[in-house]
């Protein structure tokens, strides 16, 4: 009866709201009539305030009737609203009963939810086996931060999680992660291209990851680029402007050690005016 109450409140504020979106009104009355979608919708833009006031406890409601629906998206969201309690009571059981039934239907992230709940025994008895088991699963499945959780702890081994360290299968699960145009994974796997770490070192393949990375605003990324043209790394020729241009593009994200960087170059006049 409070939920009723609660929804039906919250539909009657959306509604009223001068910057609810155009469709509203058609949101509104199918949510009303029972589509998953279209509440689960709803839930989200009261959970978030888009269009109406912020109110994560109706939001909450609004998923949950769309979670009970068989929603998948829905299941996720509510997972997760109780495991960190919010929007409704913090429940881990609760949180991990809404992963498994998001999982039971592919949900990646679901998938990989479920992977971290028992590993860190969170709601399930702790199941390091199972735990990797489902990681694998979600990384095998596209998840990216699945892939990028598994190419870490393959980079450095993972105790917690008994991973060996393997720099090949890090290599492999960065490279699947870039090909997504992930641009941590980017990143790293141009490191390990610099590196020699888990493949052949190839200077060439490793600007070529640092540029991708660099192109989506990766701070550490435009660094490397720096230092390739300030040393005349190999592919590149020595070139102090262009190396003041990444270190600058590098610096402008508040990076301490690029502005250390920067500074030893306006300090010198390399690449500019010496200041």
């Amino acid at each position: 009866m409070i939920k009723n109450f609660l929804l039906m409140l919250s539909i009657s504020a959306f509604s009223a709201n001068l910057y609810a979106a155009e469709y509203s009104k058609e949101l509104i009355a199918s949510a009303q009539k029972g589509n998953a979608q279209a509440q689960y919708e709803l839930g989200q833009l009261i959970y978030h305030g888009k269009g109406t006031a912020k109110d994560k406890n109706t939001g909450f409601a609004w998923m949950l009737e769309s979670a009970e629906k068989g929603y998948e998206p829905a299941q996720v969201s509510v997972g997760e609203s109780y495991y960190w309690g919010i929007g409704t009571i913090k429940d881990k059981f609760k949180a991990v009963e809404w992963y498994q039934k998001a999982s039971a239907q592919k949900s990646v992230n679901g998938i990989y939810l479920l992977s971290q709940a028992y590993a860190k025994g969170s709601g399930v008895q702790q199941n390091i086996a199972k735990g990797n088991q489902l990681r694998l699963q979600a990384a095998e499945l596209g998840y990216v931060p699945a892939m990028i959780d598994l190419a870490q702890a393959y980079n450095t081994g993972q105790s917690e999680s008994n991973t060996v360290k393997d720099l090949k299968k890090s290599f492999y699960c960065y490279e699947k992660a870039a090909d997504t145009g992930d641009r941590d994974a980017m990143l790293n796997l141009g490191v390990m291209y610099e590196e020699g770490d888990g493949t052949a070192q190839d200077n060439t393949k490793a600007l070529k990851y640092y540029l991708a990375a660099a192109q989506k605003g990766e701070s550490l990324a435009q660094f490397n680029i720096c230092r390739f043209y300030f040393y005349g790394t190999h592919p590149l020729k020595r070139d102090f402007t262009s190396a003041f241009k990444w270190c600058s593009a590098s610096a402008q994200q508040d990076e301490y050690y690029n502005k250390l960087f920067l500074g030893r170059m306006y300090a010198q006049g390399l690449g500019v005016k010496k200041d």
